[in-house]
C-alpha cells in the first residue's frame, strides 16, 4: 500500500536529515546540568527523525502539487514526483553521512534499559488508546468521540477536502471561496494525503497523532535528563506528565462529600477548578482534539532541548568569569565569549531548528511562538547566542512568507491581561495558579531551592509562557491561550518531576529515607488524581454510545461526480452541520459558524445571505441570492426547515433543477442545482 509507503519514507528521510545537519542527537552521553551522562539516543532520535520527516515531505507534496493546481489530480502527479525523488536524496544523504556517523555502533545504543522500555511502551500505549478511541472506523462508519466532535467537524472537513477533491491550493472548506486559508492546516493536509495514497482514514489521522505523542513524550524525558541527568524517575515523568496536578479533585470530593459513589456515577463533566476547565482545556482533551498542536510540541520540545546545552555551558561560563572579573569586565567578557558561533555543529543546529519552526508554523503556529519565548528567555544567560537569533530570524521568515500566502498576512495580535479569568486582580491571578496546578506550586518551590542556575533559568522560562498567555492575544478569541498553558504546564510538570527525584535521594537514615519514600509515594495520589479521573471521563464519553456515527463513503461523493459536480463548485446548506457533506470535503458557503470565526472568518454577512436565500419569497429572487453569493449547489436538509420556519421548499423546486436525494434515517437532504458555476458567471 502506496501510504505505508509513504510513512516508511517520513522515517527514511527523517533519518538522512539528523545524520546530514544534526548527528548530535546521535550520541549517547550528553551534557546535563550535572555533567555529562549517558542516555538512550532514542528519545532525541525518534522525535528529531520524525519531525523532520513529516515537515520535509508534507511541505515538498504541498508545493509540489501547487505546481500542478491546474490539473485535476494535482496530489497524485506531486506523490508521484516527490516520494522518488526524495527516496534517492535520501538515501544518498544517509551514505554520505555514513563518513562521521557509526550506524552500527547507534543501533547498539538504542537497545532500552527495562525503565527506558517501560516510558515507551507507556507512551505508545496511551498514544495509541487516546486516539483510536476518539476516532476510528467501524462497519462503515467513521466515529468520533463526543468530546471531539466540535473540531472533527473541523478536520475531517479539511482531510477530505483533499483526499476527495484535491483542493489545491488549499482553501477552508466551511468558508469556501474567501480566497485564503487562515487555518493551520498542514497536518490535516497530511492526513488527506495518505488517505489519498491508500490508508484508511482514521489509520491515516491516527497514526501521524500517535507517532507525535510518542515524540512528545520522548522530547520531553530529553528536556527533563539534560535537566538533571537522572534516570531513576523515567516512570514518574511520564505520569506527572500525563496524569496533571489541579486542586479540581479535592473540590469535586468537598462539593459531593455526602454522596461520593453517585457523585461519580452520574458526573459526565472534567473536573476543573478554574474558569472554562470543565471544557477540558489543560489535559488529554485537548490533545485529542487538536492533534496537530501534539506535533507542535514534540517540534517545541525537540527544538529547547537542542539549545539546553548552550544554555548549561553559558551559565556555568559566568560563573567562571564572574568569579575572576566583575563589572565592565565581566560584562565584556562574557559578551565576547558568548556572542558568536564556535563551531559548524552549532550553526548546523540554528538552521535546523529555524527551519522546522518556520515549517511547523502552520500546522501550530502557537507551538511556533512558545518555542521562540522559552528560546528568547534562555538566549541571555546561553552560550552561542547568535545561534539563537539565526533560529528566530529564519523561523519567523518562513512563517510570515507562508503566512502571506495562505491567509494574505492577516493577523489579530492584541495586547490585554487577565486571560479569561473573572478576577484579574494579583489575588485572582495567585488563585488560579493554586486551582490550577495545585501541590505541584510546592513541589516547584522545593525544585527551586534545589535548582542550579541554568534549571533556575530554565523553570523562568517555562513561566514566561504563561505570563505571555495573560498578556497577548494572537487570534480572536482569548481562549485560544490555553495552549501556552498547556505547554507550560507540560514543561512545570516534567520540572515537578526532578523535584520528585530530589525527594527519593537516599539520606543517612535509612528509616528516614523509607519514610520520605514513601510520603512521596502518597504524594503521588493528589499530584495525579485529577488527571486521571480527566483521562477517565475522556475515554468514558468516547465510547460509541456517546459517539458520532458518520458515514465514511456518503453517497453524496459519487453523486456529485455523476451530475458532473467539480472541486470549484460551492455549497450552500442552510441550517446545523450536514456530515454528509462534512465527510465529502465538500466546499461550503458557510458551516459550523463557531468554527468559522474561531478560525478567523467573519462569518455573519454570509449567515445573513443564507437567511436571505431561506426566506425568498419567489423563484426569481433565490436564485439571484444564490448566483451573487457564488452559489453552485443549495442543499436542504431535514433540519433547514426547523432553522427557518419561513422557508418554503415549493420555491426551491421552482428555482432549481434537482440533482440528489436522500432520504435514509435522520440525516435527509436534497441537492438543487442552481446553475451557477465558478469561473464561468
Amino acid at each position: 500500500m502506496i501510504g505505508v509507503l509513504a510513512l516508511f519514507q517520513y522515517f527514511l528521510t527523517g533519518f538522512a536529515v539528523v545524520a546530514a545537519v544534526i548527528p548530535r542527537t546521535m550520541q549517547k552521553k550528553i551534557l546535563t546540568t550535572t555533567g555529562e551522562h549517558s542516555r538512550n539516543p532514542v528519545f532525541s532520535l525518534f522525535p528529531a527523525v520524525w519531525i523532520a520527516g513529516f515537515l520535509v515531505n508534507t511541505w515538498a507534496v504541498y508545493l509540489a502539487a501547487w505546481l500542478f493546481r491546474n490539473t485535476e489530480r494535482p496530489l497524485v502527479y506531486a506523490n508521484a514526483v516527490v516520494m522518488p525523488v526524495l527516496s534517492v536524496l535520501s538515501v544518498f544523504l544517509i551514505i554520505r553521512a555514513g563518513r562521521h556517523v557509526r550506524y552500527r555502533a547507534l543501533l547498539k545504543s538504542l537497545r532500552p534499559t527495562p525503565r527506558e522500555m517501560l516510558f515507551l511502551a507507556l507512551s505508545v500505549s496511551f498514544a495509541a488508546v487516546m486516539m483510536i478511541a476518539s476516532f476510528r472506523v467501524v462497519k462503515g462508519n467513521i466515529v468520533v468521540g463526543g468530546p471531539v466532535i466540535g473540531d472533527f467537524t473541523l478536520h475531517l472537513a479539511v482531510i477530505r477536502s483533499f483526499s476527495v477533491w484535491q483542493k489545491i491550493p488549499a482553501e477552508f472548506p466551511l468558508f469556501a471561496g474567501a480566497g485564503g486559508m487562515n487555518y493551520h492546516f498542514l497536518f490535516d493536509f497530511a492526513a488527506g494525503n495518505l488517505e489519498l495514497l491508500g490508508l484508511r482514514i482514521d489509520l491515516a489521522f491516527n497514526v501521524p497523532a500517535v507517532l507525535s505523542m510518542v515524540a512528545m513524550y520522548c522530547a520531553i524525558y530529553e528536556v527533563f535528563f539534560r535537566l538533571c541527568g537522572r534516570k531513576n524517575v523515567a516512570v514518574p515523568v511520564w505520569l506527572m506528565v500525563t496524569f496533571r496536578s489541579s486542586y479540581g479533585m479535592i473540590r469535586f470530593l468537598t462539593e459531593n462529600a455526602g454522596g461520593l459513589s453517585k457523585a461519580f456515577s452520574e458526573n459526565e463533566t472534567y473536573i476543573g477548578a478554574t474558569e472554562y476547565e470543565s471544557w477540558g482545556l489543560y489535559q488529554v482533551n485537548a490533545l485529542m482534539n487538536q492533534r496537530h498542536l501534539i506535533f507542535g510540541i514534540a517540534t517545541a520540545f525537540f527544538i529547547v532541548s537542542l539549545f539546553l546545552p548552550y544554555l548549561i555551558k553559558g551559565t556555568a561560563e559566568r560563573t567562571v568569569i564572574f568569579a575572576k572579573s566583575a563589572g565592565a569586565g565581566y560584562r565584556r567578557e562574557v559578551f565576547r565569549k558568548h556572542f558568536r558561533i564556535s563551531g559548524r555543529s552549532a550553526m548546523l543546529t540554528a538552521v535546523f531548528s529555524g527551519v522546522a519552526l518556520g515549517l511547523v508554523g502552520y500546522v501550530s503556529v502557537h507551538s511556533l511562538i512558545a518555542a521562540l519565548l522559552i528560546l528568547f528567555a534562555l538566549a541571555w544567560f546561553s552560550a552561542e547566542q547568535p545561534a539563537y537569533i539565526l533560529t528566530a530570524g529564519i523561523s519567523v521568515a518562513i512563517f510570515a512568507v507562508s503566512h502571506l500566502a495562505f491567509a494574505g498576512g492577516a493577523g489579530a495580535v492584541s495586547l490585554t491581561h487577565g486571560y479569561v479569568l473573572e478576577n484579574r486582580g494579583v489575588l485572582g491571578l495567585l488563585g488560579f495558579a493554586w486551582k490550577w496546578i495545585f501541590l505541584l506550586i510546592p513541589l516547584l518551590v522545593y525544585y527551586l531551592y534545589r535548582a542550579g542556575k541554568a534549571q533556575r533559568v530554565f523553570l523562568a522560562a517555562s513561566v514566561l509562557l504563561i505570563v505571555f498567555a495573560f498578556c497577548v492575544s494572537i487570534s480572536q478569541s482569548m481562549l485560544q491561550n490555553h495552549k501556552f498553558l498547556l505547554i507550560s504546564l507540560y514543561l512545570l510538570e516534567a520540572q515537578g518531576a526532578i523535584g520528585i527525584s530530589y525527594l527519593l535521594e537516599p539520606m543517612k537514615s535509612t528509616r528516614l529515607t523509607t519514610l520520605r519514600r514513601a510520603l512521596t509515594v502518597v504524594l503521588f495520589v493528589p499530584l495525579t488524581a485529577t488527571g486521571i479521573y480527566d483521562t477517565y471521563l475522556a475515554l468514558y464519553k468516547c465510547d460509541t454510545g456517546r459517539s458520532y456515527l458518520i458515514e465514511n463513503k456518503p453517497g453524496i461523493i459519487a453523486a456529485a461526480e455523476e451530475y458532473g459536480a467539480s472541486k470549484e463548485e460551492i455549497y450552500a446548506v442552510p441550517g446545523p452541520v450536514c456530515f454528509d457533506f462534512i465527510a465529502g470535503g465538500f466546499s461550503q458557503y458557510l458551516a459550523a459558524s463557531v468554527l468559522v470565526s474561531g478560525a478567523g472568518y467573519e462569518a455573519e454577512e454570509r449567515a445573513r445571505v443564507l437567511t436571505k436565500i431561506s426566506l425568498a419569497q419567489d423563484a426569481l429572487s433565490m436564485r439571484e441570492a444564490a448566483a451573487e453569493a457564488g452559489i453552485s449547489y443549495l442543499v436542504l436538509t431535514n433540519r433547514t426547515f426547523a432553522q427557518y420556519p419561513g422557508f418554503q421548499s415549493g420555491i426551491a423546486e421552482d428555482a432549481f433543477v434537482r440533482v440528489y436525494t436522500k432520504e435514509d434515517g435522520s440525516q435527509t437532504y436534497t441537492v438543487y442545482d442552481t446553475g451557477y458555476r465558478a469561473g464561468k458567471q
